[in-house]
């Protein structure tokens, strides 16, 4: 009988919190994914997109038709090597932040043992 009232109880106090607050996160179903065929798609968005696309690919060819085979050589590595650079400077740059971030954690973990 406990169990019953508890169950009652509980099912007036959702059924009121679902009658004042109906935009309440905790009325968000997890398993629900939303859909998404309804969404309408953006026709201009991917016109401008394909369109710079074909200029890049368009100057690039061009480019390719006028320079020699030497020099497209050397524009790649350059143009490779900049990229390999970008990209080890994000790695370096996530890695100190995580450093950083451990350092502090382990130093505020010191005091606190330290005080304790």
């Amino acid at each position: 009988m406990k169990l019953l009232k508890k169950y009652k109880n509980r099912l007036i106090m959702i059924t009121k919190n679902m009658i004042e607050q109906p935009h309440k996160p905790t009325f968000i179903k997890f398993g629900d994914k939303p859909n998404k065929s309804n969404k309408p798609i953006d026709y201009a968005l991917w016109f401008k997109r394909c369109f710079t696309l074909a200029l890049v690919i368009g100057f690039f060819y061009l480019l390719a038709l006028v320079l020699t085979e030497n020099v497209m050589k050397v524009l790649g590595v350059i143009l490779g090597l900049l990229i390999v650079r970008w990209l080890v400077r994000l790695i370096l740059r996530i890695t100190f932040g995580l450093l950083h971030f451990a350092f502090w954690a382990v130093a505020i973990a010191a005091v606190i043992l330290a005080v304790f």
